[in-house]
């Protein structure tokens, strides 16, 4: 049923995503340990900051978001495609996307070495990805809605009547959709006024600095 595949899919990802490269990893990094305490025989229990450093560049290079977000695809199509079948599918997806933020950063401390940040102005493709998502999301709710026999119980004469009302209603959520994706902006219009502030600001320290610049080179050939 989809209840045992969100569930078992979920636990799957957390064990193959988090723990057993944590698992890996800190068995590495004990052989590594017991060579160097038994090199330079000594007993204390934290390293050399040398050696921490090589422990810690022999951690595996986080491979970027692609899987991440990827994840996140699917549990948004689990919600979004079935609600209607399975409405519990989107409290266990919260507390999925609650116990992700922690493995995360368990995974981004202990598992992975610190990746560099990358400057980007917003989710890029996936942002397509999650929108055409939404509209098949429509269509898939109204056409299982229609097949229910609560709804075909009112139409039981005739079946196209039941489709066109089907069509009907999936356009106008549809049409709803993007007014209100027209309607509301991405940036936030508080935002758009600090952003514009701060560009402005810039701007004119940037002229002063020219200024200053040019009064002492007129002091210097005066």
């Amino acid at each position: 049923s989809l209840a045992t595949l969100l569930i078992t899919s979920q636990i799957l990802n957390q064990i193959m995503e988090a723990f057993l490269p944590y698992w890996l990893q800190r068995r590495r990094n004990k052989k590594m340990i017991r060579k160097v305490q038994k090199a330079r025989r000594q007993e204390e229990k934290e390293l050399p900051l040398a050696e921490q450093v090589r422990l810690e560049a022999d951690m595996s290079a986080y491979l970027g978001t692609f899987d991440d977000y990827l994840e996140l695809f699917l549990l948004f199509g689990y919600v979004s495609l079935f609600s209607c079948v399975y409405p519990l599918a989107a409290v266990l997806v919260v507390l999925n996307n609650v116990t992700e933020v922690y493995s995360d950063a368990f995974k981004m401390c202990r598992v992975f070495k610190r990746p560099f940040s990358d400057p980007a102005a917003n989710i890029g493709i996936w942002q397509l990805a999650f929108e055409a998502m939404s509209v098949i999301a429509v269509v898939t709710n109204c056409a299982l809605i229609g097949m229910s026999p609560q709804v075909k119980a009112y139409f039981p004469e005739s079946d196209t009547q039941l489709i066109l009302w089907i069509v009907a209603v999936e356009h106008g959520l549809l049409a709803f959709k993007f007014i209100l994706t027209f309607l509301i902006p991405d940036v936030p219009k508080h935002i758009q006024v600090k952003l514009a502030r701060l560009e402005f600001e810039s701007l004119e320290a940037l002229k002063k600095k020219k200024m200053l610049e040019a009064m002492e080179l007129r002091k210097t050939f005066e």
